[in-house]
């Protein structure tokens, strides 16, 4: 990778970019968190994907382990950012990763011709932005600038068909749709072990953070019937959502299912989140929109069962890549071992399907052929 150009960056700041220099960069926008840093990690795992010159560029970022990162950009002030887009080469590419920074929503207008070199990697929550419009003046203001801005991306980067189409019916994207595969979450590329097993212990999990998106009464109340069983009901709620929420959830999970009810209010280490995903028998992930992604793919190839909401656009996704999920809204007419069944046959055929379309191998090959298209 181009490590001269970031050096420059990290010592001296944005302002004394590179000119001369025709080298093209690709440069990775981010606010910094968790998903940032896998991707990072992604890329320096696989050698094909160093290769490439590129710089990751991370917005109002402290943190003092990220600023020991090779090959990175930090920028918090309006002034640094544009001074960034100002000094962006013709043949320099930038990639969003998601789209939902207000500076930039600004900045990208006042650089309007420069949108045609960007691309725009969907996460979710940056797609759905349209839905809270007319909440304030400030939220109307925002999405009349990304209403101008969206279009003029060359490139719309999800493993979601369906978001691709939702981003045209939307904001009338005229860029291409690219697969890069979900790189944030490593699936093994070889085929697990999985065997039909004695009914004992069964392992929920609940959504996929404290986000109320993720509709965490309503699933408990589902399940509540079932509460004499062997059950232990796993929930994420360590980011997402406010204090109060996140309590009155807790207090309803204990009062439910008492130490059957396990919530997840820290963050744990990767490995042992993993750990836990690779355990779970049945996953419910009903949000109204396209979330917890990872967490899906992780439980699926497994052999984990999981019930989706049918109305969003991962649901369609899985089930035309022909991966079996099933729809939520059948749950309340379902007796608990019908929840819990299904044919060892279906469990195996998810988890090939799986570490087959979104394996490390996969997602890596997706990205270098994204990179040499930019090229």
């Amino acid at each position: 990778m181009a490590d001269k150009y970031c050096y420059i960056f990290s010592l001296y700041g944005v302002y004394y970019l590179d000119f001369k220099n025709s080298e093209a960069m690709i440069y990775h926008i981010f606010n910094y968190g968790v998903y940032a840093k896998q991707f990072y990690s992604f890329t320096y795992s696989n050698k094909v994907l160093c290769d490439i010159p590129q710089c990751f560029v991370f917005l109002n970022c402290e943190n003092l382990e990220a600023k020991k990162m090779n090959n990175t950009l930090f920028l918090s002030s309006f002034k640094n950012i544009f001074s960034f887009f100002y000094g962006l080469k013709r043949c320099d590419k930038i990639i969003f990763h998601s789209y939902n920074h207000p500076y930039l929503y600004f900045i990208c207008l006042l650089f309007l011709r420069k949108m045609s070199c960007a691309s725009w990697l969907v996460w979710g929550a940056d797609l759905y932005f349209y839905r809270i419009k007319g909440t304030s003046l400030k939220y109307i203001i925002y999405e009349s600038l990304r209403r101008k801005i969206i279009p003029r991306f060359a490139y719309i980067l999800t493993d979601v068909k369906g978001d691709y189409i939702l981003a045209k019916n939307i904001y009338h994207v005229k860029g291409d749709f690219i697969n890069t595969g979900y790189c944030f979450y490593g699936l093994s590329s070889y085929p697990i072990k999985i065997e039909e097993k004695p009914i004992g212990e069964i392992s929920f999990l609940l959504g996929n953070s404290a986000d109320p998106s993720n509709r965490h009464i309503e699933m408990l109340d589902s399940l509540a019937p079932f509460v004499e069983n062997n059950i232990k009901i796993y929930m994420p709620l360590s980011y997402g959502g406010n204090a109060t929420y996140v309590e009155n959830v807790m207090q309803k999970g204990k009062a439910l299912y008492g130490d059957k009810f396990i919530p997840l209010v820290d963050f744990l280490p990767y490995d042992e989140y993993m750990n836990l995903l690779y355990k779970i028998d049945v996953m419910f992930a009903i949000q109204e929109r396209q979330q917890a992604q990872g967490n899906i793919w992780v439980v699926l190839s497994n052999g984990g069962k999981v019930y989706m909401n049918s109305n969003v656009t991962t649901f369609s996704t899985l089930m035309n890549d022909g991966i079996n999920v099933f729809d939520y809204s059948t749950v309340k007419s379902e007796k608990f071992e019908e929840i819990v069944a299904m044919p060892c046959k279906l469990r195996i055929e998810n988890s090939n399907r799986i570490n087959s379309i979104y394996s490390v191998k996969s997602v890596c090959q997706k990205w270098l052929s994204f990179y040499q298209k930019l090229q």
